[in-house]
């Protein structure tokens, strides 16, 4: 539901490992108006709960089930 994508890296090759990574932030900020689901009570409540009334982010990279991708050539 609505957020901010920032900060996408892309890292390929440190010590043999290659890493793409992404974060974001405001999860369901203004564009939560706009949504019209019957759940959007619901919906806000989890967002409030999971990201502190909306105020936290989140980063993460993508990799595979054992950990940072193969480097990249």
């Amino acid at each position: 539901m609505a957020a901010e994508a920032t900060g996408l890296t892309i890292v390929p090759n440190q010590n043999g490992f290659a890493y793409i990574t992404s974060n974001f932030q405001h999860p369901g900020e203004d564009n939560i108006k706009n949504y019209t689901g019957s759940d959007k009570t619901e919906v806000l409540k989890r967002l409030n709960k999971k990201w502190n009334n909306r105020t936290k982010a989140a980063i993460g990279y993508i990799g595979i089930a054992g950990g940072a991708l193969p480097a990249m050539k």
